[in-house]
């Protein structure tokens, strides 16, 4: 009896491809429209509306799935950057550039739809970027009379406008990242 028990308690492979489907359509999906339902979510990942409130109970849950999903996908591009030595400006501009190719593959990051979380949940990349400001202030390398926290609401704000000009085909990609990079050194950097 306790054998079945265990083997109830694997998911199935089916179970997993359709919380997968969810997962990717959420992801999908949330990037075109902040405010779309967990019914949209499921029909696009081609599941029922009981399935998709099977594996994610609530659109809180689904949001911190994709959360979860969007951090670690942050951390495999990040990580490495973070562990440089060096100059912090250096590896500020580097994790910018990493920034910014990870807004290209999720536009997610920058949906208003994971504002609605807990702060503390919030943007898996708000975190990593005050913890690398407040590195660079300790280092004298980034301006001590700004407040860290205005300084990483006014990279994300850049990350939002130089999506919009993409987006309204006013920049290339290339263009607006490099806009990007420059402009967030400007508003960290003392002196200017």
């Amino acid at each position: 009896m306790s054998e079945l028990r265990q083997e109830r308690r694997r998911p199935r492979s089916d179970g997993i491809r359709s919380r997968e489907a969810i997962l990717a359509a959420a992801m999908a999906l949330l990037c075109r429209r902040a405010d779309v339902t967990v019914d949209e979510i499921a029909s696009a990942a081609g599941v029922s509306r009981q399935t998709a409130y099977v594996h994610y109970p609530s659109r809180e849950t689904l949001l911190r799935a994709v959360n979860d999903r969007l951090g670690t996908e942050a951390a495999a591009v990040l990580d490495p950057v973070e562990a440089m030595t060096g100059p912090v400006t250096e590896i500020l501009a580097r994790w910018l550039e990493g920034i910014w190719e990870l807004v290209g593959r999720y536009p997610l990051l920058l949906s208003p739809a994971l504002a609605s979380l807990p702060a503390c949940e919030q943007k898996p990349l708000t975190s990593r970027c005050f913890e690398l400001l407040e590195r660079g202030r300790h280092a004298g390398e980034i301006d001590s009379r700004t407040p860290t926290s205005w300084m990483v609401l006014v990279i994300m704000s850049l990350g939002y406008a130089a999506a919009q000009q993409v987006a309204s085909r006013e920049l290339t990609a290339d263009e607006a990242g490099h806009l990007f990079r420059d402009s967030a050194l400007r508003v960290c950097l003392p002196g200017r």
